[in-house]
């Protein structure tokens, strides 16, 4: 698989534990009809909610968010990301209420930092499947792996 795809997948994913934890709370959901839209992933009630699945960034203890993201998250009403799990944690949904960020110089530019300690815990998920599967189809070598996940990287040399 190409690493679009598996950004693809783990993002399809995060949308889909936001969008059943709000329909859990009774909330009207409906998902935008273009995968690449670029206001919203979905409506509630009313309102514009993009979703982020991200591993954190332990050294800043925050989402990192690449420019051409920044226009989108400053104006949906509602921002949620979803914290791929190290080995044995479970997935922690966050909302960004006050959507407060702060730029710093990280992997060759500037890029966008939403900590995790100012956003509200939404919930909590603990599944197994789901948090290997995150852990599986991220490139990320910020989290902690599992013996039965798959390596982020494979480099064979002939």
């Amino acid at each position: 698989m190409s690493r679009d795809t598996d950004i693809k997948i783990v993002g399809a994913l995060g949308e889909n534990i936001v969008k059943t934890s709000l329909e859990a709370l009774g909330l009207q959901v409906m998902m935008s009809e273009n995968q690449y839209d670029r206001i919203k992933d979905m409506m509630v009630e009313g309102e514009t909610v993009e979703v982020k699945t991200l591993t954190l960034i332990k050294k800043f203890k925050a989402f990192c968010m690449e420019p051409s993201q920044w226009k989108k998250l400053d104006n949906v009403d509602r921002l949620f990301f979803v914290e791929i799990p190290d080995y044995g944690n479970p997935i922690i949904v966050y909302e960004a209420i006050e959507k407060y960020h702060f730029t710093e110089s990280f992997n060759g530019g500037i890029k966008r930092f939403y900590p995790k300690d100012r956003m509200r815990k939404f919930c909590v998920i603990r599944d197994n499947d789901v948090e290997r599967t995150l852990r599986n189809y991220t490139d990320s070598n910020f989290i902690i792996r599992g013996e039965n996940d798959r390596a982020p990287f494979s480099t064979s040399f002939e």
